[in-house]
């Protein structure tokens, strides 16, 4: 009778263990990312997210069996959820941030716009002027300086918005790329409600308007008196003959 000799396969055994292990911790350290990213989305974008209880670990089905081929390695990840938070967001972080401004801004401009009128008007009747082409012209003036300064302030606000959008993204995604290096689920989730607790806090710089319609009333009695001048010159001044009125004496 002849017998085979036992081959050692300790190992290979060891080293199927170990590449099985080695799957399990890393699709146990997936499982953590792609549920810290999901909350990352829920808060910066706003919705629904119920954490898991527990997180997903590498678990040995078979440990202490004797022999490493005995050993089996699947991701233990938790099914059980706790209690649904929802989160609104970053955009109505932006919209408040929008309005502020916008709240602060025009009420302001409608006002020295609405007293630059009316000391225009009170200037034009003082000097006679109001039915001039001189206040029809700075009528004009005033309405162009009030769109243009309008404009100006819809713009500041928009770049102010989208630089904060900016600052916001490039947060999420600084975080984003800390969970993929640590895998920290609860430090990312940690982290993202930290920034969104800092960007409602942060408030932006708000300036008073300038006295952006001076220019407008100034200079009204120069223009009165410029037509008093002109009006008297042309009182005094002596019409010219012309050549067929006139007549010669014989």
């Amino acid at each position: 009778m002849c017998f085979q000799p036992k081959v050692d396969t300790s190992y290979q055994d060891f080293s199927i263990s170990e590449a099985g292990r080695a799957r399990a911790v890393d699709d146990a350290r997936q499982a953590r990312i792609d549920e810290g990213m999901k909350r990352i989305k829920t808060i910066f974008e706003g919705g629904t997210y119920a954490p898991l209880i527990g997180e997903a670990k590498a678990k040995n089905t078979k440990p202490n069996t004797g022999t490493y081929a005995d050993n089996e390695w699947i991701v233990d990840q938790p099914t059980k959820r706790g209690k649904a938070q929802t989160y609104e967001g970053m955009n109505p972080i932006l919209g408040q941030r929008e309005q502020a401004m916008k709240d602060y801004y025009l009420p302001q401009l409608e006002g020295k716009a609405s007293d630059a009128k009316e000391a225009l008007t009170f200037a034009l009747a003082r000097a006679g002027l109001l039915n001039s082409t001189t206040a029809g012209k700075r009528q004009a003036d005033l309405t162009e300086q009030n769109a243009l300064e309008k404009g100006s302030i819809m713009s500041k606000i928009a770049s102010d918005v989208a630089n904060t959008r900016s600052q916001m993204q490039q947060q999420r995604s600084a975080i984003e790329s800390g969970l993929r290096s640590t895998g920290d689920a609860s430090l990312a989730a940690d982290q993202a409600l930290n920034q969104a607790v800092t960007f409602r806090q942060d408030q932006p710089v708000m300036d008073p308007i300038a006295n952006i319609f001076s220019g407008i009333v100034e200079g009204i009695g120069s223009v009165k008196s410029g037509y008093d001048a002109g009006r008297i010159k042309r009182l005094s001044t002596p019409t010219p003959l012309s050549s067929s009125s006139a007549r010669v004496v014989g």
